[in-house]
């Protein structure tokens, strides 16, 4: 049985896709000369707008016209309805799409939803 490699850590306690790879014994061309490399930001800019009204917001659960699947429905919601469903759907761990003017959250997820949009920062919100 071959003896393990053990990869040496970075900084910040974990290791990059490099070390791996290295530590296969795959040799890795160095960067271009002209390759910039970035730093991950701390935060995009996405996450720290937080979402907008158009007044009352209106979580209702449906089953019709949606193949027998429960979905909940949240409506006056404005600004980037994509981007406000990726956020959603990262913090309710559920399927979030943009139907129209509307988010359909997979299930009945209004409690769930309730509460994350009083996080953040909505205060009008009618469950039905």
């Amino acid at each position: 049985m071959a003896k393990k490699t053990r990869i040496p850590l970075t900084e910040e306690g974990g290791f990059t896709l490099g070390d791996l790879l290295r530590a296969k014994g795959i040799d890795l061309p160095d960067a271009p000369a002209g390759a910039v490399v970035e730093e991950p930001s701390e935060a995009s800019p996405q996450s720290q707008e937080s979402p907008e009204s158009k007044g009352k917001v209106v979580l209702r659960m449906e089953r019709k016209g949606h193949g027998g699947k429960t979905v909940t429905r949240i409506e006056g919601m404005q600004g980037d309805l994509g981007a406000l469903a990726k956020t959603l759907r990262k913090a309710l761990g559920c399927g979030v799409r943009v139907d129209g003017e509307y988010l359909l959250v997979q299930g009945d997820q209004r409690e769930r939803a309730r509460d994350w949009l009083e996080d953040q920062g909505i205060r009008h919100i009618v469950m039905s």
